[in-house]
């Protein structure tokens, strides 16, 4: 019933609504945020009329999925397959709170539900909250980081193994401005400087100094001067600079290969690692609808979708943290009282086996007193049968 059209759009603006609020009321929620996808088994419909239907109604079908993992060398170490649907989700990290979702068929890739993800998130949070987007590689596309550029938005994704054979290139020029010949930077956009002075010639990462936002570009410089230590290359590259040698690299000139944080810094690893608060609010799904064992029938799991049920769980949740800790002082105090009961219902259990323990005794004695005894009236009172 719940994947009836009418109920599942207003299952949608409950969702919404619980985001806006909580968006509001916590001022970090969605600064970092966070996406993926997952699986989620499905069967098709026999019916041919009610998948006409669905179709009509734009609702995605099943269909065969597989996700595969790649390494650091591009080569695929594990794979996954299914029959069924996407589970496309934008999570806020810190609070691990949902904040977007979509279902779609399998064929649908994570880089192209990026824009739809982030227009819904956008409109359930004040506006120009979301300042980081941590995604996989499979969001790694030209298109996702113009729009996130557009936004004012960085993006968190590792880089996608596409060089085949280069390991570095030189740094590309722009408006006729040139980078000295020994500076070059590799797939994921480190700057690298050669010290050609030493045999054979050493490759080593410039130094990030950070981010101009006035000519917005990247400040690279000498890794010698920076760390102190000696270079051999040092006359010939820094000229008696005191800084040394400085590059600032222009992101705009291949945004997929210079975002804003620099992959190779320890700002980008940290951030990167909040992705996995996806995979966790995904895995809390999971266990709450038991999607990994339930296989459900035709388009009906894409109106109510798994975003909205969990995140209308998951806002509750946060919403209710409060109240829960307002209420542990009276759950210990129940507790004690609890123990205090149990307690005294110990002492009680003893003090009635206790009784009935003399009470036992005091029949012994009258029954030995009367000459009675376990095998009857007869077997001590010297009756017929005792001859």
């Amino acid at each position: 019933m719940l994947g009836e059209p009418t109920l599942s759009a207003q299952a949608r603006k409950i969702f919404d609504f619980l985001v806006q609020r909580l968006g509001v009321a916590i001022p970090d929620l969605g600064q970092d945020t966070a996406g993926d996808s997952a699986a989620l088994s499905a069967r098709p419909k026999k019916n041919a009329k009610a998948v006409s239907e669905e179709i009509e109604q734009g609702l995605p079908q099943p269909s065969g999925g597989r996700k595969e993992h790649k390494g650091d060398h591009g080569v695929v170490v594990d794979s996954f397959e299914w029959f069924g649907y996407k589970h496309h989700l934008l999570v806020g990290v810190e609070h691990e709170v949902p904040l977007a979702w979509h279902v779609t068929d399998t064929k649908a890739g994570d880089n192209e539900r990026v824009p739809a993800l982030l227009e819904q998130a956008q409109a359930n949070l004040p506006a120009g909250r979301i300042q980081a987007l941590a995604y996989d590689r499979a969001a790694d596309d030209e298109k996702a980081h113009d729009l996130l550029h557009g936004e004012g938005i960085k993006p968190l994704t590792q880089g996608r193994k596409m060089w085949k054979e280069e390991l570095e290139r030189p740094s590309p020029d722009k408006g006729g401005k040139r980078y000295p010949l020994n500076v070059l930077h590799d797939e994921a956009g480190t700057a690298y400087c050669y010290d050609t002075v030493s045999k054979p010639p050493v490759m080593r990462p410039m130094a990030y100094v950070g981010y101009e936002k006035d000519g917005e570009t990247l400040k690279y410089r000498c890794p010698a001067k920076h760390e102190v230590w000696t270079c051999p290359s040092e006359e010939r590259c820094n000229e008696g600079r005191e800084l040394g040698m400085t590059v600032r690299v222009d992101p705009t000139i291949d945004l997929r290969r210079s975002p804003p944080i620099p992959r190779a810094t320890k700002q980008f690893e940290k951030k990167c690692k909040a992705r996995t608060a996806v995979g966790r609010v995904n895995a809390r799904m999971k266990v709450f609808w038991d999607r990994r064992r339930q296989h459900h029938g035709g388009a009906a799991v894409s109106r109510l979708g798994g975003g909205g049920n969990g995140g209308m769980r998951g806002a509750g949740d946060v919403a209710g943290e409060d109240g829960a800790a307002r209420g542990e002082h009276g759950r210990h105090a129940a507790g004690a009282d609890r123990a205090g009961a149990t307690g005294g219902e110990r002492a009680e259990g003893a003090g009635r086996r206790s009784g009935a323990g003399g009470r036992r005794r005091r029949w012994g004695g009258r029954q030995a007193s009367e000459g009675v005894t376990s095998a009857g009236p007869c077997a001590g009172s010297g009756g017929p049968d005792s001859s």
